[in-house]
């Protein structure tokens, strides 16, 4: 079982990887658009959270991502 802890550094490490940032610059309360990154960032984004957490985002869900705590609060409420 993946704790909020463990899923909020999976979340960082990925987005952190995916666009090329340095993972101490990204908190929970980061907001993907001040890091740049468009639509096909964050449909690349969830093709990989939904890999590593063995989960299926829909489409219609992904306005909800806004931020690294927005997408912990997901997946953690689909993984507890």
């Amino acid at each position: 079982m993946h704790n909020k802890s463990d899923i909020t550094a999976k979340v960082i490490e990925t987005v952190a990887q995916h666009l090329s940032r340095d993972m101490d610059s990204i908190i929970p309360a980061t907001r993907f658009e001040d890091l740049g990154a468009d639509e096909f960032d964050m449909l690349e984004l969830v093709m990989k959270w939904e890999d590593e957490f063995e989960l299926v985002i829909e489409d219609d869900e992904l306005p909800q991502f806004v931020s690294v705590e927005a997408v912990t609060e997901y997946i953690a409420q689909r993984k507890g």
